[in-house]
C-alpha cells in the first residue's frame, strides 16, 4: 500500500516530523511531571503515617521529633 500526500496541503514531512518531535517532547514532560506528582503523593502518605504512629508515643519523643522536624 502506497501512502501519499494529500496534493491540497501544503505541509511536507519535515513539517510532519517536527510535529512528532514535539508531541515527543510533551508527552516526555507529561510522564515526568506525572512521575514527580506521584511521588508528592507517596511523600504525604508517609508523613500522615508517621505523624498517627507519633499520636500513640510519648509527649517526650513528640516534642524531640517535632524539635528536629519542624514544619515550615
Amino acid at each position: 500500500m502506497d501512502v501519499r500526500m494529500d496534493p491540497r496541503s501544503k505541509m511536507t514531512l519535515a513539517d510532519l516530523k517536527a510535529i512528532q518531535l514535539v508531541k515527543d517532547e510533551h508527552q516526555s514532560l507529561v510522564k515526568d511531571a506525572k512521575k514527580a506528582f506521584d511521588k508528592i503523593g507517596d511523600a504525604r502518605k508517609a508523613i500522615t503515617i508517621v505523624e498517627k504512629l507519633l499520636e500513640n508515643q510519648t509527649d517526650t519523643i513528640k516534642k524531640d521529633f517535632k524539635k528536629v522536624h519542624k514544619k515550615t
